[in-house]
């Protein structure tokens, strides 16, 4: 396998006195290393993270540079492939920054079930040199043996595998019509509610915000609940909108057809993160607005869906003064879909728009708090949608 991402360098400063350290006389360089517990991840494959710790103070006199050989390879049977970094770490440390704090490396890999060895060395400018071997056990447990994992047992990856890759079609029996499932995804992440609170009663004294974090990380749950839903054997045209509350606008759109463009979202992703808000918009109930218009346009047209999910972090509408109007709410319910709100934020359901227009209308809502979540939920609401199908 070829070789790993780089090693990525975190530096820890604590308060304290400079410290000039020589180097140590037996060519010794200080580190520990640290394993975090393999977890199942929404791509269904094991994530483990790595952390290799060096004291500031023994780089203080020395070039900022280190040498870094990683050897990850499967043990026992069956045998699998090793995978090999070799990376030159680089960082800039002047004598202000030689306190009692520590250099962080780390680095991450994603595995099948088995039994694995990591095998380190890490040699500095001047020679010193610090290493070690630690193995890990990847497994499922009990409770999760079912699930049919993405990554063959004895297996690793250095680099996650693409939230945006393209699905293999599904092979679908020929309906006498066609069953339409409609897909609203949430592209806002991380919001604090705390901050919209203040600005929504006017308690803000500043004019702008940066309210979103990394969207890519936070998207894993949507786009696994999305896969799982254009492998469905009984919908078999898909459309999907990709919009953000924030911004009020839609990002992305598909119209009906028999599979999921994934490459569509992946478009928009650099250029959402990170992004700041006009705060002076969150006070004003637009959001709101949008969403009912969002609502008209997409559902009350021609073509109407069989069933309908809404996926993402909802919004607490409750700050906002307004929620969707009765004469909209009659309307949506009037077209006999099922409809769902997948939530894969912290919000309570019941608090939020998304949550609470499915509710009133009696639809399902469920949370996405981990991987097993997905399986749950998709297979259920594809039930209730079956059963509410009037065809």
């Amino acid at each position: 396998m070829g070789g790993l991402a780089k090693l990525l360098v975190f530096l820890v400063l604590a308060i304290g006195g400079i410290a000039h350290a020589a180097p140590e006389p037996d060519n010794q360089l200080v580190c520990r290393a640290k394993i975090f517990r393999a977890k199942l991840d929404y791509e269904f494959r094991f994530h483990t993270n790595f952390e290799f710790i060096f004291p500031l103070k023994q780089f203080c006199d020395v070039p900022g540079e280190m040498d870094a050989e990683i050897l990850f390879q499967p043990v026992g049977d069956p045998v699998g492939e090793p995978a090999v970094l070799a990376d030159k770490v680089v960082w800039t440390l002047d004598a202000q920054d030689c306190r009692k704090g520590e250099m962080f490396l780390a680095h991450d890999v994603w595995t099948g079930v088995g039994q694995y060895r990591a095998t380190w060395r890490f040699r500095d400018a001047v020679g010193r040199s610090c290493q070690g071997s630690d193995e890990f056990t990847v497994a499922l447990s009990r409770k999760d043996r079912e699930i049919a994992l993405t990554l063959p047992p004895a297996t690793l990856v250095d680099t996650p595998i693409d939230l945006f890759r393209p699905e293999p079609r599904t092979e679908r029996p020929t309906p006498a019509s066609p069953h339409r499932l409609k897909v609203f995804i949430n592209l806002d992440v991380s919001t604090s509610s705390t901050t919209i609170r203040a600005v929504a009663h006017g308690v803000a004294r500043w004019n702008r915000a940066t309210l979103i974090r990394t969207r890519a990380l936070h998207l894993r749950p949507h786009l696994a609940a999305l896969r799982q839903l254009a492998h469905s054997e009984w919908f078999n045209e898909f459309s999907i909108v990709v919009f953000s509350f924030e911004e009020q606008v839609v990002l992305a759109r598909q119209d009906y057809r028999d599979e999921v463009d994934f490459s569509l979202l992946g478009k928009f992703i650099d250029d959402l993160s990170p992004y700041t808000v006009n705060l002076g918009q969150l006070a004003d109930g637009a959001e709101m607005s949008f969403f009912g218009s969002l609502l008209a346009t997409e559902l009350l047209a021609d073509n109407s869906p069989e069933a309908v999910v809404f996926i993402g972090h909802d919004i607490e509408d409750v700050l906002y003064g307004e929620r969707i109007s009765d004469r909209v709410l009659d309307r949506l319910d009037n077209l006999g879909a099922a409809f769902t709100f997948m939530n894969t934020g912290r919000l309570s359901p019941w608090r939020g728009t998304m949550g609470s227009l499915v509710r009133a209308i009696g639809g399902r809502v469920n949370n996405l708090r981990k991987p097993t979540d997905v399986l749950k939920v998709v297979g259920a609401f594809e039930r209730f949608a079956i059963e509410s199908s009037p065809h």
